[in-house]
């Protein structure tokens, strides 16, 4: 029985009576609550077990979401900061070189380049 048919006391859904499409994103909502701890209402020793069981999974899935983007995060920063040290390495040796401005524009839209087809 869906949340909201338990706590207004209904006593009986219209889960069962619906379409197909209503019975799908029901059911899809409410594993979301589930997974997220929201809304929960147990009834039951079972049903308790069940939901710390559902809240507990949906906690580890979270934290490994996170910690995924983190590692991507701090890859993408890594690679900026290479590219960005590789740039001003390139800047520091060619006014060393003394080289001409046009040169070292060309230079360094090749570093660009190659930068964003490796990306």
């Amino acid at each position: 029985m869906p949340p909201l048919d338990f706590v207004w006391g209904w006593g009986e859904t219209k889960l069962w009576v619906e379409g197909l499409s209503y019975r799908y994103w029901t059911c899809a909502y409410v594993s979301l609550l589930f997974l997220t701890g929201n809304d929960l209402g147990p009834r039951g020793a079972l049903q308790v077990a069940f939901g710390a069981f559902a809240d507990l999974m949906g906690a580890i899935m979270i934290a490994n979401l996170f910690g995924e983007l983190a590692v991507l995060v701090a890859e993408l920063n890594q690679r900026s900061t290479e590219f960005q040290k590789k740039v001003d390495t390139a800047n520091t040796a060619m006014q060393n070189m003394r080289l001409p401005n046009d040169i070292q524009n060309t230079v360094l839209a090749y570093l660009r380049a190659t930068q964003q087809s490796h990306a």
